[in-house]
């Protein structure tokens, strides 16, 4: 066992001296205040990464203190630290779904119409891209409704970032009125675009007819299994 004191008290700090100091391929964290659950909350944590040599990161949920409270329970997180979690804030709208795609995420929104749903993508690019206006940007989120079999779109908001968050371009939403007008876009084949919501097709069509079974042409989705729960420590008096 190593430990490494940090000269500052800063959380980041910490962590990044922890990475330091490890040797492992896979480094675990918990905060100072929280117990595990289970002894095999370690083994939990790392199952993800056999599962799927791609993954990023994984996690569990967090109960507050000895109650059934849930802290945290899932999430999303890119590559450039925008999170979001299910139910959590959203400028467009409620979570009720998060699926990552990656170092992106397809968020549920709502259900619009019968066989019709509300999503808000964000697409994280590794190099910058540029606008008709010739600005930079690095992350594109766009809002849409969606149909399945096949996968048609209608692109109704899109606002682009770049490094850091700050905002580039925010068109606004396209009114009500010229939507209903709108043409349901199909996307190319093959495509990034097009898999991801092939992929979110899929799991809408398992979710409402309860069949385990993965349809054709669905590309894989990364979603990490249920972990471990970790216990919060009553706070002392």
């Amino acid at each position: 066992m190593k430990v490494a004191a940090c000269p500052v008290a800063n959380l980041g700090h910490s962590r990044n001296l922890g990475i330091t100091a490890a040797a492992g391929d896979v480094v675990a964290f918990i905060d100072d205040d929280a117990l595990p659950e289970s002894p095999s909350w370690l083994t939990a944590l790392v199952a993800p990464f056999t599962a799927d040599v791609t993954l990023g990161g994984s996690g569990g949920v967090v109960l507050n203190g000895d109650t059934a409270e849930l802290e945290f329970d899932g999430g999303a997180t890119s590559e450039y630290g925008l999170q979001v979690l299910p139910g959590g804030r959203h400028p467009w709208g409620t979570a009720n779904m998060i699926i990552p795609l990656g170092s992106n995420y397809i968020e549920l929104i709502a259900v619009e119409d019968v066989g019709t749903w509300s999503t808000v993508t964000s697409w994280d690019y590794a190099r910058p891209r540029i606008t008709e206006q010739k600005k930079q940007y690095t992350r594109l989120v766009e809002r849409a409704y969606v149909r399945c079999s096949p996968v048609r779109l209608k692109r109704v908001r899109s606002t682009v970032y770049a490094v850091n968050n700050v905002l580039v371009r925010d068109e606004g939403e396209v009114d009500p009125r010229d939507q209903a007008h709108m043409v349901w876009d199909r996307p190319q084949p093959g495509t990034p675009g097009r898999n991801a919501f092939e992929s979110v097709c899929g799991i809408l069509t398992r979710k409402r007819t309860g069949s385990a079974s993965v349809p054709a042409k669905t590309a894989p989705v990364k979603v990490a299994p249920a972990k471990t729960p970790a216990k919060k420590k009553p706070a002392s008096k």
